[in-house]
């Protein structure tokens, strides 16, 4: 019996569809940039894993970190009335390098619960404040937060949310920043506010205790906002009462350029949500981060109303001790100037290769975090229109059979070329390892202009 029929009589996978196991890779090893499958094939990972393997794969120092713990410490609880040295490190080391003097991080096993995390806490707060009423949210269309129940409801996607409604009530989405604007800059930021604006006063701000957002979209298709928009985010939300929730499970670490990607702006959020680079997908681990005035409701508060929240994993001693070697190797080995120079070079390639190609819609880049959208090919099936747009901002009518079929294919093409990554829509998208050679990320270049050429 093979690995696939082995698979298809004992797993269900994330995001399962019986029909892509059919030709699945089966992957057994990594090494620095690389994937192998069983057959010895390498392949060029274009996504980091899943955003997440920041230092490479096969790290030894990672393993020796988890192994040297585990041996010493494998597990203890971290409840009220208890602690251990490895999370009071880690957290004391990300005070340090994200500039976050003051706020307090609680540890989860992954993005989601930091997210779940970040929620309760909002609710929380305003009823420490004496405002029950304010419990809804605010999200973006193509943003994505994870697949717990709560989480998926602030996500923008239906196929997330139709199989498992109803959802969260509460929940407003708002069109994506930016993502259906024209004009200049300021323009298109303030054309984007204003559809904020409106969706809270529909709303009601006395409803809605926050608006939780990527600094950049990832899943979503890599969706950048223009330079401007996040400080209007914040003084919106300032004047509204509303708190920002940053979800930068994917864009921190160094992936657009400093350790947070809202510092480019120097926009300070309320709660933020971390995990996939913490540990560079070596261990679950995330956390959610709260500010020193959420942090103090918390501690003061009443007996009656405890912040009551809680997980088993929380604070693992093996997922704190990697993340403090992963923090070191990111530290030690400067990375964080290596993406930016890495994401300069992948953009640079990217836009040689396809700029002024016929079948290139356009290319959004932030640091090593980029995205190339394919215009869709029509498929021979009836399909229904959804939107697309051109570089400047004018909606098109599409398919979404067609981009998703568009996409399938970039990825197929891709695959054959020697080269792993993921697409939303007919957006084929990169956020390869730091480690990666300038050599390899040209490689992905050619790669995409061979798989864009083939369709």
């Amino acid at each position: 019996m093979s690995w696939l029929e082995r698979d298809a009589r004992t797993l269900l996978h994330s995001q399962h569809r019986r029909e892509q196991m059919a030709d699945a890779l089966v992957w057994v090893r990594g090494e620095g940039s690389e994937l192998i499958d069983i057959t010895g094939r390498r392949y060029l990972d274009g996504l980091a894993g899943l955003w997440n393997v920041l230092v490479g794969h096969g790290r030894t120092e990672l393993a020796a970190a988890a192994a040297r713990q585990m041996k010493e410490l494998a597990f203890v609880s971290s409840f009220s009335g208890a602690t251990h040295t490895r999370a009071i490190e880690l957290a004391e080391k990300l005070q340090d390098l994200l500039n976050l003097p003051a706020w307090r991080f609680f540890f989860t096993s992954g993005g989601a619960e930091a997210v779940e995390a970040a929620l309760k806490t909002a609710r929380f707060v305003w009823q420490r404040r004496g405002r029950a009423g304010k419990t809804g949210f605010l999200a973006f269309a193509e943003g994505y937060h994870g697949t717990t129940i709560a989480a998926a409801s602030l996500t923008g996607f239906t196929a997330y949310q139709t199989p498992f409604a109803p959802m969260l009530p509460g929940v407003h989405i708002v069109p994506s920043p930016c993502y259906d604007a024209s004009g200049s800059v300021a323009e298109q930021v303030q054309q984007c506010i204003q559809q904020l604006r409106e969706t809270i006063e529909r709303a009601g701000a006395e409803n809605l205790a926050a608006l939780i957002a990527e600094p950049v979209l990832a899943a979503g298709g890599m969706i950048v906002p223009p330079p401007g928009y996040w400080p209007a985010v914040r003084q919106l939300c300032d004047e509204y009462e509303i708190l920002l929730i940053a979800d930068e499970v994917v864009t921190a670490f160094g992936r657009c350029g400093p350790w947070l990607a809202l510092q480019r702006e120097n926009v300070r959020a309320d709660l933020i949500c971390l995990a996939k680079g913490l540990t560079s997908g070596y261990f679950p681990l995330g956390a959610m981060v709260a500010s020193p005035e959420i942090a103090e409701l918390i501690d003061t508060a009443p007996p009656e109303l405890p912040w009551w929240h809680a997980l088993t994993n929380s604070a693992h001693p093996v997922g704190c001790a990697v993340a403090l070697e992963n923090l070191h190797l990111l530290d030690e080995e400067q990375l964080l100037p290596r993406a930016a120079e890495l994401g300069t070079l992948l953009a640079r390639e990217l836009h040689s290769q396809l700029d002024n190609h016929p079948r290139v819609r356009e290319i959004r880049q932030c640091g090593l975090l980029t995205g190339v959208e394919v215009i869709p090919q029509q498929t021979p099936s009836p399909t229904l229109p959804t939107r697309g747009r051109e570089p400047n901002g004018v909606m098109l009518k599409t398919a979404q059979s067609d981009a998703t079929w568009t996409g399938k294919q970039l990825l197929r093409l891709a695959r054959e070329r020697g080269l792993v990554t993921r697409v939303r829509g007919s957006t084929l998208q990169f956020a390869p390892p730091y480690v990666t050679t300038p050599e390899q990320i040209q490689r992905m270049a050619a790669i995409a202009r061979a798989a864009v050429d083939a369709l």
